[in-house]
């Protein structure tokens, strides 16, 4: 730019609103891209952060300044909206819907604990004739002020969508009169990981060629911005440099899905399923994810070139928790009793939470708070942690507590993905065990050989995710070769042999094929089938009365194997 020039434009910018200075129009825009994933019900703030009020407030504050720089705000979500919550669960998830559609979110993708609810009403899976597994689903999806995309989940007989009630693989809008394409998709593995009965009849199409189909019929279509919701995702454990993946899991699956796309397809991911934080640069495509149970959400504020209608760069935020308040010069949010907290700030204003939202949100409040406070006669003594992927303390504990529902029982089997909360201490209340314990599996008890379960223990250590958590059995894998050997021990340090038969208890998830455990052993012959394991242990953790603490720290692993999950194996 010229001397004269640039004077000029000082000039002009100094003295606006006289003749000959009106300011141009921008050529770009910002649009801020807010994803939040893996919400499982957690409608409400825990000591002080998270939530869908504050998750308001936030929004509010991210708005104004969007409509003063004439951008906008774009509010989409990766799925697993409802389950995980008493508050949710009691309504199925009606209540997260009135908020979402209060909130305006512009698309969601459906997740695999979408279809956990099954038909309308009490029963968790299809119990009699005409019951619609699916029915709770499609309730809320015609509940919904915003369109749920799917492109990857087929019907099994016709290899086409499922004709659901406000589905679609994709869905066309216009922001600030840029026509912006959104595609849903849902992790591959997502029929093992719900709840068979549920799931019936449905298929899985890879990732990668359902986005790739979808993004260029929306480019055809006019869209100029291509943006994933995928309920899948990965892991890193730093996000303050974007461009730095040191920290991630290189062969994640939603990482494998952005290097596998043509260069310029896609503009940003928002990814889920995964509960961990991603706000990464990969094959030139942001991509975030922001933990689950309403804690944070991502940011990509992409700079959109007025003209044309592309995106000409980006900008990735790290998750942003939802604090009410902060304390000075930490991170993070501040404990409620922290005395010189002050409140939360975003784009340079207070946050205030939603009071909007938070009425909302109140009945299904007040519909679960005297369940939740039922105690169940029993006292935590020490916290007690849980893990998704490894065994814990708490993994250990529901499984004893599983044995111990059936008198005589040889060992119980569950997942450690099926936890969803620690146990702190004081009194155990129902409301602690729901959070615990989320999922509407019923109670079954199977036969299975020393061989069988050797089989499913050493598949389960050779891939990675849920783990297997035993109760009355000792496994130690070792290596034999290029395979994975195991060795079954009872606690009184009895072998077990391959021809033995051993009553165990399990979940019905698991005993028709979830997480894939049994599957290399099915079909298992059920001995028994239960009522809701969730009850069943309230009335068995009466019984027992514990208490349980601090001697659960100190007890062996149950599972032993060398190196980490999953693993393998060389001939020397």
């Amino acid at each position: 730019m010229t001397r004269p020039a640039l004077a000029a434009l000082v000039a002009c910018a100094l003295l606006a609103g006289l003749p000959g200075c009106a300011p141009r129009a921008a050529t770009t825009f910002t649009l801020s891209l807010v994803g939040t994933n893996d919400l499982h019900g957690g409608m409400l703030a825990v000591e002080g952060r998270g939530g869908l009020a504050l998750l308001g407030g936030y929004l509010s504050n991210l708005r104004a300044v969007r409509q003063k720089d004439d951008g906008a705000v774009l509010l989409v979500d990766a799925g697993d909206l409802f389950q995980g919550t008493l508050e949710s669960n009691l309504n199925e998830g009606a209540t997260v819907v009135d908020a979402y559609n209060a909130l305006g979110y512009a698309a969601a993708t459906i997740g695999n604990h979408e279809f956990d609810y099954g038909p309308e009403g009490d029963a968790s899976v299809p119990r009699l004739p005409g019951d619609d597994p699916r029915g709770a689903l499609k309730a809320r999806l015609r509940q919904a002020h915003f369109p749920w995309i799917a492109a990857n989940i087929l019907d099994a007989t016709t290899q086409q969508a499922p004709a659901w009630p406000n589905v679609t693989p994709s869905t066309l809008l216009t922001v600030n009169g840029v026509r912006i394409g959104l595609v849903g998709l849902l992790t591959e593995p997502a029929l093992s990981l719900s709840v068979a009965a549920n799931v019936a009849g449905l298929a899985m199409a890879p990732l990668a060629p359902a986005l790739e189909t979808e993004a260029l019929a929306l480019r055809q279509r006019g869209a100029t911005i291509v943006i994933a919701l995928a309920h899948a995702g990965g892991k890193c454990t730093e996000t303050v440099n974007p461009q730095d993946l040191a920290s991630c899991e290189s062969n994640a699956e939603i990482f494998d899905l952005a290097r596998r796309l043509p260069a310029g397809l896609v503009d940003a991911i928002v990814a889920g399923h995964r509960h961990e934080p991603i706000a990464h640069e990969v094959n030139g495509i942001p991509i975030i994810q922001s933990y689950f149970r309403g804690r944070a959400f991502g940011r990509i504020d992409v700079l959109v070139d007025r003209a044309t209608g592309r995106a000409q760069a980006h900008r990735l935020f790290q998750p942003q928790d939802l604090c009410a308040r902060v304390a000075p010069g930490a991170a993070g949010c501040a404990a409620p009793a922290l005395a010189n907290a002050t409140p939360a700030m975003y784009e340079g204003q207070v946050v205030t939470a939603s009071a909007p939202i938070a009425a909302l949100l109140q009945p299904a409040v007040d519909a679960a708070t005297q369940l939740k406070s039922r105690p169940l006669g029993a006292a935590i003594t020490a916290p007690l942690t849980f893990s998704d992927f490894t065994e814990s303390p708490v993994g250990d504990l529901q499984a004893d507590w599983m044995r111990a529902i059936v008198p005589g029982a040889d060992a119980a089997l569950t997942n450690s993905a099926g936890l969803r909360a620690n146990l702190g201490v004081g009194p155990l209340t129902f409301g602690a065990l729901y959070e615990l314990l989320p999922f509407d599996n019923q109670r079954v008890t199977i036969a299975l050989s020393g061989e069988q379960l050797r089989t499913v223990v050493a598949a389960n250590m050779t891939v990675r995710g849920s783990m297997v958590v035993l109760s009355g059995i000792h496994a130690a894998a070792t290596c034999a070769g290029d395979d994975v050997s195991v060795t079954l021990r009872r606690d009184s340090g009895r072998l077990v042999r391959d021809t033995e038969m051993l009553t165990v208890v399990t979940s019905d998830f698991l005993a028709t094929g979830g997480d894939g455990f049994l599957t290399p052993v099915m079909p298992v012959r059920v001995l028994e089938q239960g009522q809701l394991l969730r009850s069943e242990l309230a009335a068995t953790i009466g019984r027992l009365r514990g208490p349980w603490g601090a001697e659960r720290l100190a007890l062996p692993p149950r599972v032993t194997y060398p190196g980490t999950r999953p693993v393998t194996c060389a001939a020397r």
